[in-house]
Parts: structure tokens; sequence; C-alpha cells
């Protein structure tokens, strides 16, 4: 069977699996490392979570994603609502409201909490007003979405995809924070949005399907090398019988 492995055809076959099993190798560290990145972001960011809330300037000033921050003011009249934003398995919306901090003319974007969606996709919803009064709200200061804002013919009256606060600035024609929104801890009316969690699984499920294709590789060179060595032996078996059929 060894004496195979010196032939032209099966060093040039035996080079080609040791490159790809080289090739998913390194795919699967790479899918590791990046699964070990997602990790440490997570800890940072439940590091970040855990201390102590700060007002909004401080945390503006750091620009730190999901620091946790302070503030008070009043609720403004412009709320909308996030569409396709499930939680546990039920579809419903983000509800955005602005928020006008008591010490500035500044407005903040606030995620004040989750609504479930009672109609279809197309029905126009009105979410439940802020309160009234000023208020302090604490929630986690968070990076605007760089994505276009979809709003059209096919979006109901007041729901948008993303929460985009450039674009969101142009549309109300508000002064908000550049490239941050807050989402916002509790509120009375509405459900909590969830923090944060670790996403580092489908890389690991990745790291471990490379490994698993590298001994597919592996266990193909064998079966092709020993079916082939069994070949000649399988030939000259049958040689054997014919001439003993003869001579008998």
């Amino acid at each position: 069977m060894w004496a195979l492995l010196r032939t032209g055809r099966w060093i040039s076959f035996t080079i080609a699996a040791l490159i790809v099993i080289i090739a998913f190798g390194l795919l699967s560290v790479w899918q590791w490392h990046r699964a070990t990145e997602k990790r440490e972001d997570h800890l940072a960011v439940l590091a970040e979570i855990g201390q102590a809330a700060v007002p909004l300037d401080t945390a503006l000033a750091q620009e730190q994603d999901w620091a946790h921050v302070t503030l008070t003011g009043t609720w403004t009249s412009e709320q909308l609502l996030v569409r396709n934003r499930p939680l546990y398995g039920r579809p419903g919306f983000w509800v955005i409201s602005a928020f006008r901090e008591a010490d500035s003319d500044r407005v903040v974007w606030v995620a004040r909490g989750w609504l479930v969606q009672s109609g279809t996709a197309a029905a126009v919803v009105e979410p439940p007003p802020a309160p009234a009064g000023e208020v302090q709200v604490n929630g986690y200061l968070h990076r605007s979405d760089n994505r276009a804002l979809v709003a059209g013919e096919n979006i109901p009256q007041g729901q948008i995809s993303v929460i985009n606060v450039a674009e969101l600035n142009q549309r109300t024609s508000r002064a908000v924070t550049d490239d941050w929104y807050v989402q916002a801890e509790t509120d009375p009316v509405l459900e909590h949005l969830p923090l944060p969690e670790p996403d580092d699984v489908q890389n690991l499920s990745y790291a471990g399907q490379w490994l698993l294709f590298a001994l597919i590789v592996v266990g193909g060179w064998f079966y092709f090398l020993r079916r082939e060595a069994k070949e000649p032996a399988a030939g000259l078996d049958l040689r054997d019988q014919e001439v003993s059929s003869r001579t008998g």
C-alpha cells in the first residue's frame, strides 16, 4: 500500500490533501479567534453596563458604546416605531421618543422599550404616550445604525426600519446627539429592551465544522489509498483462481 505513495499521482494527491487540510485548519483557528474577540467585546460591554450611571455629556465625551448614562428632562411629542424587532419569539416594535434635557436645548433619541405587534405588518400602530412632566431616565448609550432609514409607501406612517440618528435629525429638524441614542433601562408602560448577549456561538460552530472538514479529507485520503491498494491484490487473486481452474 505504501508503495503507491511514491507514485507521481499519489504524491500530487497527497500534497493537494495537505494544502486543503492546512487551509481548513487555518479557517478553524480564525473562527476561534473571532469567537474569542466577540467574547472579550461582550465582557467589555458588561463592564460598561455594570458601572454607575454618569451624565450623558461625560459618556459622549468618552464615546464609549453601552456606557451607563442618566438624563433629566421631559419627553417631547415626537415618537416613532422601529419595525421588525421581535422579542422572545413575538413580533413587535421598539418605541423611540425624543427627550429634551432640562439643562440644555439638546434633544436625545431614547429607545423607551418594546411594544408587541397586535395587527398586520401594514397596520398603523399608535405607541403609548411617554410620561408627562420632568423625569429622570437611566439607560445605555448606543451608537447609531449607519444603514439608511427606510420609510415610504410600504411602511406605515410613524414607523422606520433602523435607528439612524443622522437621518432622524434631518427628518424631524431636531438637534439630536450625533451618532448616538440611549436605550432606556425601564419604561412604565413598555417591556424593557434586552441587553446584548454573547454572539460567539456561530463562530465556535464554524471552527468545529472546519476541523470536521479537515478530518473528512484525512479519512478520504486513507480510504482511497486502501481501496487502490486492494485492487491489484484482488486482480492477482482472480488470476490465481483462473489458473487453478484450468490446471484442475
